[in-house]
């Protein structure tokens, strides 16, 4: 039977406040920043673990009907934003996920649900801070069978339809006179060889593949992937906590391409993927503690610098000369210093920066480390380390310079300036030491529930 297929042209979003305005109708999924243009919103990434983006409230919808969702937007060549569709209840997708393009085009993805909730995501796989993508319009129809066709009948009407011109004696005539082409015998032939040859070989290879197949044992309990619609698909991601993740492929019984030889691989102990965020939260707060410290040894020795240059002034004045060697040499040794403390702010683990760098303040959003094992709405027990922002410029030790090394009358008390400024940035470093000895304790006391 054949059908006409009906769109109807009721947006269901606006049922659910999608005429307040895109940026009010999307709700952030993790650490995200949606900023607003006329007809278009831009969706910028804050974190580089898990997959950050938007997503839609929960939609009632009625199971076993048939819907489409069309999202109109685009992304950078640099950002995998991809367009999802997945029950709310149990976050298992519904439907495979479609990639955003660069180029600004409509998508749709047809699906039948399979519980009455539903969210849409719109969300980036392997996020880095920075990234963009745009939506400009979304929707949500119905699709329903309309009106019903029946067949034609050819067999039974091609006696009821009468030409509407016959052919000339002339034309019949010619018709009459061309030869006939005898061609049955030899295509009959053919196609019985052809499904012969390919009897044969399927034969062989049910053969073959019975014989490479006898002494292996298939396993039933490989990794399931909770993206893929009614087959496996090892690329598409699973649902995490409200995130996403990547499955590892599927680990069975390979059969070389060349040999023939049946290769047994051993399946991969299954990762727990709250343990492994914990794991790198707790390199990161350790690598923070190493360098905090290590930053609090430079702090001292710039006061032992400014102790030094103070002597060299006391002695100008008892002697009425100016030891220049000395205080070139000073300069120097502060440059040297200052360098070394803007370079900590680029310290990485797992190419993911762990302070906020020198030179972009941008770069200060939290690390999420999400270590919420049972519910999967709840986010106190997830942590946030914060990437604290340790330049020379923050901290008010690019000014020591010219207080220190400026020909100034009033040089003592520039002198008494730059001690003071450096007390303050010990009392900030120690602040964030001491936070991030909490942050230790907090991880630590998440990964019991794992050992």
């Amino acid at each position: 039977m054949l059908y006409y297929i009906n769109m109807i042209a009721r947006n269901i979003f606006d049922n659910f406040g999608i005429n307040n305005g895109l940026k009010d109708f999307f709700i952030p999924n993790h650490n995200v920043t949606v900023d607003s243009q006329p007809n278009i919103i831009r969706v910028k990434i804050n974190q580089e673990t898990n997959t950050p983006g938007i997503k839609t409230p929960v939609i009632n919808v009625e199971v076993g009907k048939r819907y489409r969702v069309s999202v109109t937007g685009y992304t950078d060549n640099l950002t995998n934003a991809f367009v999802t569709i997945a029950n709310n209840n149990d976050f298992k997708n519904i439907a495979p996920p479609v990639y955003l393009k660069t180029i600004n085009r409509e998508i749709y993805i047809e699906f039948t649900p399979t519980h009455d909730n539903i969210q849409v995501f719109i969300v980036v796989y392997q996020p880095k801070i920075g990234q963009v993508f745009y939506v400009s319009d979304i929707k949500l129809e119905e699709i329903h069978s309309d009106k019903e066709l029946k067949k034609f009948d050819i067999v039974n009407n091609m006696n009821s339809i009468e030409p509407c011109v016959q052919p000339s004696e002339y034309e019949k005539e010619i018709i009459r006179l061309q030869p006939k082409k005898n061609n049955n015998n030899l295509n009959g032939l053919l196609q019985k060889f052809h499904k012969y040859n390919y009897e044969v070989e399927k034969q062989k290879r049910k053969e073959r593949m019975e014989e490479e197949y006898s002494d292996s044992e298939e396993s039933d309990d490989g990794p399931i992937c909770l993206m893929s619609a009614g087959y496996h698909n090892p690329n598409l991601m699973s649902f995490s906590t409200g995130s996403f993740a990547v499955q590892p492929r599927y680990h069975g019984h390979y059969v070389g391409a060349h040999h023939h030889k049946v290769v047994k691989i051993e399946k991969p102990e299954k990762k727990d993927i709250h343990k492994e965020n914990l794991k790198l939260g707790e390199k990161v707060v350790e690598k923070q503690l190493i360098l905090i410290e290590k930053l609090i040894c430079f702090i001292k020795d710039l006061k032992i610098l400014i102790e030094e240059s103070i002597v060299f002034n006391n002695q100008a004045l008892i002697d009425g000369t100016n030891d220049c060697d000395s205080i070139e040499q000073l300069k120097t040794k502060y440059v040297s210093l200052i360098k070394e403390m803007n370079y900590i702010t680029l310290a990485k683990v797992n190419e993911i920066f762990i302070f906020t760098p020198y030179y972009n303040h941008f770069e200060s959003s939290p690390l999420l480390i999400e270590c919420n094992k049972n519910h999967l709405n709840d986010g106190d027990f997830n942590i946030y380390i914060k990437k604290y922002k340790l330049d020379t410029k923050t901290l008010v030790l690019d000014e020591i310079y010219d207080l220190v090394f400026s020909n100034s009358e009033r040089w003592l008390e520039n002198h008494q300036k730059s001690l003071m400024n450096l007390a303050a940035a010990e009392t900030t470093l120690c602040n964030f030491k001491h936070k991030i000895n909490q942050d230790i304790k907090k991880i630590k006391n998440r990964m019991l529930i794992f050992i």
